[in-house]
C-alpha cells in the first residue's frame, strides 16, 4: 500500500518563495530532520514538538535570512556527500562559493560537488543554493532552469547577495 503525505511528512507548510506554488514537506526520522521536499499537497500541521520547532525555524529564516538553524539533522548519504554537506553548512547567509572552490577544498571535482548538492536532502538548512558556477548560477536540485532555479534565485536574492540578479 502506498504511503500518503500524512504518513510520510511530519509537517507540510507554505513558503513565501515566489515562483514556487507548492509546499515544503518535512520528514523526521530518529528525532531529527531527514529531508525537506518540494511537494504539492495541502498544509499539514506539525505533529510533534520537533516538527513545530522546524516550522518555527524555517519561518524565522524566511523572515531573517541571517538566521542560524539549530535543528538536529539525520543525514543518509555517502561519506563524500556528507563531507560536502558539512562544508555547505559553513557558508554564511549572503555569501556564495563556486563549485570549483569547494571541490579544491575537498580534493574533488566541481562535477562531484554539483552531484552532492543535487542530492542534498535538506535544502535551506544545508544551503546548497549558496554554491554557484564560476559564471552564472549553476543549477539547483539537478535543474538549470524552471521552477527549481526560481527557488535558487529567490533564496540568493532573499539573502541579499550583491551583484546577483534573477530574471
Amino acid at each position: 500500500m502506498d504511503k500518503t503525505v500524512n504518513d510520510i511528512y511530519s509537517l507540510v507548510m507554505k513558503t513565501p518563495i515566489t515562483g514556487y506554488d507548492g509546499m515544503l514537506g518535512v520528514c523526521i526520522d530518529n528525532n531529527a530532520v531527514s529531508s525537506i521536499d518540494f511537494i504539492e499537497s495541502d498544509i499539514k500541521p506539525a505533529n510533534s514538538v520537533l516538527a513545530r520547532e522546524v516550522e518555527l525555524q524555517l519561518n524565522t529564516y524566511f523572515e531573517d535570512p541571517a538566521f542560524q538553524f539549530s535543528i538536529p539533522l539525520y543525514l543518509k548519504g555517502t561519506d563524500f556527500r556528507e563531507r560536502v554537506w558539512s562544508l555547505l553548512k559553513k557558508i554564511p547567509s549572503g555569501k556564495t562559493r563556486c563549485y570549483g572552490d569547494v571541490a579544491k577544498e575537498l580534493h574533488s571535482s566541481a562535477r562531484a560537488i554539483g552531484g552532492a548538492c543535487r542530492h542534498n536532502p535538506i535544502p535551506f538548512i544545508i544551503p546548497c543554493h549558496r554554491v554557484i558556477a564560476q559564471t552564472g548560477f549553476g543549477g539547483y536540485s539537478g535543474e538549470t532552469d524552471g521552477w527549481k532555479m526560481k527557488i535558487k534565485c529567490w533564496l540568493l536574492t532573499h539573502e541579499s547577495k550583491p551583484g546577483l540578479h534573477c530574471s
